[in-house]
């Protein structure tokens, strides 16, 4: 029954985890009992891990037993964190497309990305966005949505409409499309 906050990816340093460390830090002074969970491979992760210095940044700021990362899980539980955190954030300096973050809206978890690249077309007004840059704006942000349960429940329920306009069938018609579009021309 603990409540955390979830991030699922990759551990390199586009993913701006270190923003989560220090919102987590401040957040936790009203809610105490907040944990972060980093899902993510951080023992072979395909690009520069940053899971040594995350790790150093959560000691720093005391909040090392508030913060957990899982390394890789199965679908299954993934499937079960998604079920069960408070809020699913996603503070990506760039990304390609972003596809934690449809699973998490699939699993109808309430979101908070960051504002602008691909996460603000894939989110739409199913998110909350904050600037990638501003540990206030993540803090406050994410705040808003543990603390507001009417607002965590419009947000869960735009995030199950939202995730219908993706799927792999929808996606590869759409890419037929453009390869027929491409050979006409």
């Amino acid at each position: 029954e603990e409540q955390f906050i979830l991030a699922v990816g990759g551990i390199s340093p586009n993913k701006n985890l270190s923003v989560l460390i220090e919102a987590l830090a401040e957040l936790r002074r009203d809610h105490p009992d907040l944990r972060l969970v980093l899902v993510g491979d951080y023992l072979r992760d395909g690009f520069r891990s940053s899971h040594e210095r995350l790790v150093q940044e959560a000691a720093a700021h005391g909040i090392t037993d508030a913060v957990r990362f899982t390394g890789y899980l199965p679908d299954e539980e993934l499937v079960a964190l998604y079920n069960r955190c408070l809020v699913f954030v996603m503070p990506s300096l760039e990304e390609g497309f972003g596809l934690p973050l449809v699973e998490a809206m699939a699993c109808g978890c309430a979101c908070v990305v960051a504002d602008g690249h691909a996460l603000r077309e894939v989110g739409g007004d199913a998110v909350l966005r904050a600037n990638p840059l501003s540990t206030v704006e993540w803090s406050s942000t994410i705040a808003k949505v543990i603390d507001d349960a009417k607002l965590r429940q419009t947000l869960r329920q735009k995030a199950v409409q939202r995730s219908l306009h993706y799927s792999w069938e929808r996606g590869a018609a759409t890419l037929i499309e453009v390869f027929e579009e491409l050979l006409i021309k």
